[in-house]
């Protein structure tokens, strides 16, 4: 089987930047080899190697390193679905890389407050946003692991406080108490959505109702925060004055 042909199905099932990963090391492929793509078969550990040399002569180690894993997915993909005997990537090392201190800036108290404060809520859009953020800033959580968030998630203990299950790498699940101020912004929010029954639901939808006026039930991925609302902090930090 040819290259394009699976990578195509491939692509339509993972993250942009996974996405971006795949496509760009198919590209080196055909320039590197012959206009014409290899059999999967006949990629071997020394392929993969010397496209990660390539890459780590421009690009940063984070970045070489995500480009690893993304191969690394693709061909266990192909060997779950029985396209390939084995994972030529599996054997490649990628660069070290270890991170003492983060590089993310922090929200003050009150920048956070103008940052919530200024998103308009008289939509249940504009409700959903600042209930989002607000869980973000209070819970120091990473977006994926909010956005993958249902409404049972959201719960008390013993009918007195509220906690929060977030959605961790490897299946893990992380419990922390709410913050009173995400309390609020997210019982709005659930209440203006009537999400607030539906607990097996996703807490985020991309959209609530259909042009007929019917309701819909798409949960919000990591791609549509990432490249929406993300861009929204972003502008909102610089008027802000704070750098992007």
């Amino acid at each position: 089987m040819r290259i394009p042909a699976i990578l195509h199905i491939f692509l339509t099932n993972v993250l942009r930047r996974r996405q971006s990963a795949v496509r760009q090391w198919d590209r080196s492929i055909r320039h590197r080899a012959c206009p014409n793509h290899p059999e999967l078969e006949k990629i071997r550990p020394v392929v993969i190697s010397g496209y990660i040399e390539e890459v780590q002569s421009t690009r940063s180690a984070p970045t070489v390193k995500q480009h690893l894993a993304s191969l690394r997915m693709l061909f266990d993909w192909l060997v779950l679905g029985q396209v390939i005997p084995t994972n030529p990537a599996s054997s490649v090392r990628g660069p070290k890389y270890v991170v003492k201190r983060g590089k993310t800036p922090v929200l003050k108290a009150d920048e956070a407050r103008r940052l919530l404060d200024s998103i308009k809520t008289d939509t249940i859009v504009g409700l959903r946003d600042p209930a989002f953020i607000a869980l973000i800033c209070y819970t120091f959580a990473r977006v994926s692991a909010v956005v993958h968030m249902k409404v049972e998630d959201y719960f008390t203990q013993n009918g007195k406080r509220f906690w929060i299950r977030l959605h961790e790498k490897g299946g893990k699940r992380h419990e922390v108490p709410a913050h009173h101020n995400a309390e609020a912004y997210l019982d709005q929010y659930l209440d203006a959505a009537r999400l607030s029954a539906c607990v097996y639901t996703p807490s985020w939808r991309d959209n609530f109702f259909n042009k007929t006026g019917s309701e819909r039930k798409v949960a919000l991925n990591g791609d549509s925060f990432n490249f929406v609302e993300c861009d929204l902090v972003a502008r909102t930090i610089v008027e802000l004055g704070r750098p992007r």
